[in-house]
């Protein structure tokens, strides 16, 4: 329970200050009677059971509820829910009609809005974005500058400035780090760093500049060591089933299962001869 103190107008929203009336237990964090508390709009925000604290406000239709706890300089807005054992801090945002359940952490700088979902124990920190229908759920740790969007789907781990979109999924395990791209309906179970875009199916790891399309499979651990697209079926297992030439200021790969080069060989007699030494190798 909880009484109003003292009021503020902050961006056309008329706050009040609540201060706690009876004993209320969140963890080891407990919270006396008499105790100042954060800001809300009305007492529609904030469940009997649930918490906000130090300077966060929670207004509009958004409800912080069961032992949810909202503290920091935090806002929770529009209609937005946290609720469970959520906690919301620092200087993050939950807005539009974003979802923060469970024992989930949005700290830092993160923003969740329009009808993202941050569930189990997953944890949204610094300045990531999260929006649109994306989810973040399991074990799953988003830091850094990254965005994630539409309908995709992390288990795993996303750092840097990486993004993950369209019906992407990481999975548990999975690491997506640097500038990576993950889109369309890429599955990724491994690793994915520098600058890499991926749509299709990582169960190893990839780093490198490349640009692999929804029909690739990459199977181990492959490092591409040039800019590279590659959009049509292929599977690659490791380093081994592709080789790197250089020819006047390009450098090109030649994947041995497909017998060709992959980008723009400035002299077809020249890729002819190479293509057959390589084979002798």
């Amino acid at each position: 329970m909880y009484r109003i103190t003292e009021s503020i107008v902050h961006n056309g929203h008329l706050l009040h200050r609540i201060e706690a009336m009876s004993t209320m237990c969140f963890g080891n964090f407990i919270i006396k009677p008499g105790t100042k508390g954060g800001w809300i709009e009305s007492e529609s925000n904030l469940g009997e059971t649930a918490w906000v604290a130090d300077n966060a406000m929670v207004y509009d239709n958004a409800v912080v509820k069961d032992c949810a706890k909202v503290y920091g300089y935090a806002k929770v807005g529009d209609k937005a829910i946290v609720r469970d054992h959520a906690k919301v801090f620092g200087n993050a945002r939950v807005i539009g009609e974003a979802i923060v359940s469970d024992e989930a952490v949005v700290s830092n700088s993160a923003t969740i809005m329009e009808s993202a979902i941050v569930s189990d124990k997953a944890r949204v920190l610094c300045h990531a974005v999260i929006t649109d229908e994306a989810t973040i759920c399991g074990e799953a740790v988003i830091g850094g500058n990254v965005n994630i969007s539409d309908n995709a789907t992390v288990y795993g781990k996303v750092m840097d400035y990486a993004m993950v979109y369209g019906n992407a999924r990481v999975n548990k395990n999975a690491r997506i780090s640097n500038h990576a791209i993950i889109y369309n309906n890429a599955c990724i179970n491994g690793k994915v760093g520098g600058s890499a875009v991926v749509a299709g199916v990582v169960y190893g790891s990839v780093k490198g500049s490349c640009t692999l399309g929804s029909d690739v499979i990459i199977v181990e651990d492959v490092d591409f060591d040039c800019n590279v697209s590659i959009s049509e079926k292929l599977a690659l297992e490791s380093n081994d089933d592709f080789v790197y030439v250089r020819c006047g200021s390009g450098k090109f790969l030649y994947i041995k299962s497909k017998d060709r080069f992959f980008g723009e060989f400035p002299n077809r007699d020249e890729s002819e001869r190479i293509k057959k030494i390589i084979k002798t190798i």
